[in-house]
């Protein structure tokens, strides 16, 4: 009797886990609609003109960081505003840093920590600071997948063979009186 109860017990518990879990599921998409229903659609150039106030940004940079935000926070790229605060606002949608630091990387080549994510305030800042990183590149830093540099051998010694060439003797003329 005492097997029975015990996996009574251990259905009970996980049933109570998988509640809660699709609770925090279903809050979790609540927030989300709500975040991306109470914002107007943005088109790119507002975007960018947000991003480059101070600092310029290329058009197409601002394009590709903000779709790889979209795409990792899981919201449409057009209701992305550049003053979202990444640990306020964006929090709200509940994603993760680390899968955004993975996008960012795989989007533009070069390193993004979790760190430099979490520290840039807003997505301005965070933009401005990944463009100033790829514009800026160094030895110390070098893009994640870049060609390597080849290894240079010593050259090849030039072997000289002697070819020999024979020169087929002149038939001799049959016609010859």
């Amino acid at each position: 009797m005492g097997d029975v109860g015990f996996f009574l017990l251990l259905a009970v518990a996980a049933m109570l886990s998988f509640g809660a879990t699709e609770t925090l599921a279903i809050r979790r998409r609540r927030l989300r609609r709500e975040l991306v229903d109470s914002r107007t659609p943005q088109s790119d150039e507002v975007f960018t003109v947000g991003i480059s106030t101070l600092t310029p940004v290329p058009q197409g940079f601002v394009r590709a960081f903000r779709l790889a935000v979209a795409r990792a926070i899981g919201v449409d790229h057009t209701r992305l505003l550049p003053t979202d605060r990444i640990s306020k606002d964006l929090r709200a949608v509940n994603f993760d840093a680390w899968e955004l630091a993975a996008v960012l990387e795989r989007t533009f080549d070069m390193r993004v920590r979790v760190v430099d994510v979490m520290r840039a305030g807003t997505l301005r800042e965070l933009c401005k600071q990944l463009y100033l990183g790829s514009e800026n590149i160094s030895e110390s830093d070098p893009p994640l997948h870049r060609d390597p540099v080849p290894k240079l051998r010593a050259p090849e010694p030039e072997v000289i063979m002697p070819i020999e060439v024979t020169v087929p003797d002149q038939p001799a003329d049959e016609g010859k009186h």
